[in-house]
């Protein structure tokens, strides 16, 4: 089972001082700032302005984090992303988290995504029911998070 992940423009935005970060796809994420994490046993390239992302070894990790430090003592942020995955949603829950995102800090916020071919799984918080989106297979999923820090 192989697994194909594109991501293509993620973009992080301070809504009161302005500040952006992003990721364009235009080199790899830790060209970039983002910290490798994981097995690294992932194949990636870069493909007409997307990073791809296949992975084949079941329970395989191939993540980026990146802080956001430069951000401290913002209030809101929007972040947003593309992805398109071939993941079927019937692994959902069963083998760990084909694709995610996630936006945390050291408080109780948490806002995580799951996506497969056709659902996305969203966590807001450990305090909130898991909500679940049925969605078409086969198109970029443009996403948009408005986060709030308390």
């Amino acid at each position: 089972m192989k697994w194909r992940v594109f991501w293509v423009p993620i973009v992080l935005f301070s809504v009161a001082s302005a500040q952006v970060s992003t990721f364009e796809a235009e080199l790899f994420p830790e060209d970039e700032a983002w910290e490798r994490v994981g097995s690294g046993r992932a194949e990636r390239e870069l493909s007409n302005g997307s990073f791809v992302q296949a992975i084949s070894i079941e329970g395989a990790l191939d993540g980026y984090q990146k802080s956001i430090a430069d951000f401290a003592g913002e209030t809101a942020f929007f972040l947003e992303w593309r992805v398109e995955t071939d993941a079927t949603s019937s692994i959902l829950d069963v083998h760990g988290t084909p694709v995610a995102l996630s936006a945390f800090g050291n408080g109780n916020a948490l806002y995580h995504f799951t996506f497969t071919d056709q659902r996305v799984q969203v966590i807001r918080s450990a305090t909130l029911p898991v909500v679940y989106v049925d969605i078409a297979p086969g198109a970029v999923r443009i996403m948009k998070s408005h986060l709030t820090c308390r």
